[in-house]
């Protein structure tokens, strides 16, 4: 299944609804591989909230903003945050890019 523009948003704690203005599933789409995509990813905001812990372990800025000059952001990632879920010969990563 492959969701456009999808949000999740916290109900309570541990459950999450997803919402999505377009879902494209398919069934036996090998039919004709010409037409199907080995591959799909999409961005879902708020991700963390269905698939478990929060990437972001850390983030850091400064105090107060400098009105001129660089300002530097740093974030820790936890890269134990990702998943994989597999049934029936698909497998779906919830991965978090940064």
């Amino acid at each position: 299944m492959l969701l456009i523009d999808a949000t999740a948003r916290a109900l309570l704690p541990g459950q999450a609804s997803l919402h999505a203005s377009l879902a494209v599933a398919g069934h036996g789409l090998s039919a004709d591989p010409g037409r199907s995509f080995p591959e799909a990813s999409v961005q879902i905001t708020q991700g963390h909230r269905l698939f478990g812990r929060a990437p972001l372990t850390k983030v850091t800025s400064p105090r107060t903003m400098p009105e001129t000059g660089k300002v530097e952001f740093s974030v820790e990632v936890d890269r134990d945050a990702n998943a994989t879920y597999s049934s029936g010969g698909t497998e779906m990563r919830c991965r978090y890019w940064i």
